[in-house]
């Protein structure tokens, strides 16, 4: 009785916590694009329009891949916890290495090299490379970068 009250428990709590986040992402990404087309006028003078349209646009495209993102790891946790893919993963590997210390160290290994390969996915995405572009700022030249 208990672990079904922990799995409705987690799974609501999991379920409210991806809602909010796919919430916030929406709500940035409406807020993004509806103030694309003009310059904040704070920063009218710094950052000629171009620019400003262009850092919408690869804000947009992040959250998009990050919801994206969020909706692969959110899976991959579901089947891992309460879909039975860790019960799965040490059937599997107990054969393989007899019990004891063994497949305690491969259990481990394993787990971690799911979650490396994981995470590996939007880690691959964002490592494309960026052009590197001049910007003319208030007469002095500054290379512009993407950051995180």
């Amino acid at each position: 009785m208990y672990s079904l009250a922990f799995s409705i428990l987690f799974l609501s709590l999991f379920v409210l916590t991806l809602a909010l986040r796919f919430w916030l992402a929406a709500r940035q990404l409406r807020h993004v694009l509806a103030n694309r087309s003009e310059v904040p006028p704070e920063f009218a003078e710094k950052i000629p329009l171009e620019a400003h349209q262009k850092a919408a646009d690869y804000t947009a495209a992040k959250t998009s891949f990050g919801l994206v993102t969020l909706l692969f790891s959110s899976a991959v946790l579901v089947g891992f916890t309460v879909l039975g893919g860790l019960q799965w993963l040490s059937q599997t590997i107990l054969p393989l290495s007899g019990p004891g210390m063994a497949y305690q160290i491969a259990l481990q290994g394993d787990q971690a090299l799911l979650q490396i390969l994981k995470d590996t996915r939007s880690a691959l995405h964002q490592l494309k490379p960026m052009p590197l572009e001049q910007v003319v700022v208030e007469g002095t030249e500054a290379t512009e970068v993407a950051s995180e």
